[in-house]
């Protein structure tokens, strides 16, 4: 009989656990979304309130460095643009969306705290999006990196 209730409170511990990874899953893989269809909007009131509603205070106020590399002949230098605060974050989804046109997500994939979000421009450019989320709920982005590809991704 010991052997059942510890059995059973070992399978109840799993089944918890299981469910709190579903939830953070579930939780990022809708702000991934999320950032999608409010991109798509091309509106700032929308950017800003996403940012401050999904964002922690932290990458909002963080300096950000935006690295534009290649170009017609392939070369690699370009320009070095530093950035804070939200209203400068604001700016980086006002380029997101001018890069984009509209967009549609073609893939996610989430490995723990972190996404990788592919998405299709109507441009002809993609944009594959890496995200960093919070360990702990709700599961704020706290980091976000962008490559973007004309055409896709290379394989």
């Amino acid at each position: 009989m010991k052997k059942v209730v510890v059995t059973l409170a070992l399978f109840s511990l799993f089944v918890v656990f299981a469910a709190q990874a579903q939830d953070k899953k579930t939780i990022i893989e809708n702000r991934c979304k999320e950032l999608v269809r409010v991109l798509n909007l091309g509106e700032k009131d929308q950017w800003r309130k996403f940012i401050q509603e999904n964002c922690t205070e932290a990458w909002i106020n963080r300096k950000m460095r935006l690295q534009v590399q290649g170009g017609p002949d392939g070369a690699a230098p370009a320009a070095n643009n530093e950035t804070t605060e939200l209203e400068s974050k604001v700016g980086l989804f006002q380029r997101f969306h001018d890069d984009l046109g509209k967009g549609t997500i073609s893939n996610i994939k989430i490995d723990g705290d972190n996404a990788d979000v592919q998405v299709k421009g109507e441009t002809g450019l993609d944009l594959s999006f890496a995200l960093k989320f919070t360990p702990a709920a709700p599961h704020l982005i706290d980091g976000l990196g962008v490559q973007a590809m004309m055409g896709g991704p290379k394989n």
